[in-house]
């Protein structure tokens, strides 16, 4: 936590500890659903998408609350064209689950990829509604704003991100709020950043290449005949 205070399942497990709640028994369902995951999750390796989707739809029957093969149930089914089941896999995580914010992220951009921009960001502003000191919501609504052109707001949402009071100082926040100043022609804010983000995490080729970049735009700037 001292590392991502804003990590939900984090937080939650602390929580836990806290309260010297132990975990539940494993049922043999669960138990049996729990062996089933290993060669579900090598048959993805594999690319055996069609394997992998029978093992986890057993385990599912074993275990109907197994919030991760839920998640790669949606993912497998994405990967086969069919966004709405892909959809409906990703609701049945509940918001007790350590995987609800995860699963409604690719929920979010689901709606994305398909052009459902209005959704998109009704479902990643409801993350940050179910976890407000999280960071989860904010960086998926920042990203489908910047992937929607909304640079300014979703800069703006970062900087919210960088300001609240469990603020994840990390150098790629920093680095994803300078692209969006970029891409809305603040130079002078998107080289700070990059400044930052650099400072936080020296030796990033990414950063530094894009901290060239927008310093040979800002040189072209003061001086057009450069």
């Amino acid at each position: 936590l001292t590392r991502q205070p804003g990590d939900s399942q984090f937080r939650m497990a602390r929580e836990r500890a806290s309260a010297g709640r132990k975990p539940a028994m494993m049922s043999l369902n669960a138990a049996a659903a729990e062996a089933i995951m290993g060669p579900a999750e090598s048959m993805v390796v594999q690319q055996r998408y069609v394997t992998a989707l029978a093992y986890l739809r057993l385990a599912l029957r074993l275990d109907p609350a197994r919030a991760d093969a839920w998640v790669m149930v949606g993912d497998l089914l994405n990967l086969r064209g069919d966004a709405t089941a892909a959809r409906a896999a990703y609701g049945q995580v509940p918001k007790s689950s350590g995987q609800y914010l995860v699963a409604q992220a690719k929920l979010a951009w689901s709606y994305q990829k398909a052009g459902d921009r209005t959704r998109a960001v009704a479902v990643a502003r409801a993350m940050i509604e179910a976890d407000p000191g999280g960071v989860a919501g904010r960086l998926t609504l920042a990203e489908i704003l910047r992937d929607g052109g909304a640079f300014e707001e979703a800069a703006t949402v970062l900087t919210t991100l960088l300001e609240s009071p469990d603020a994840n100082a990390e150098w790629r926040v920093y680095s994803l709020r300078a692209e969006n100043y970029r891409l809305a022609g603040r130079w002078t804010e998107a080289e700070k950043d990059l400044q930052t983000a650099l400072a936080l995490s020296p030796g990033q080729a990414e950063v530094q290449t894009a901290l060239v970049d927008v310093a040979l735009v800002g040189v072209h700037l003061l001086f057009p005949q450069v």
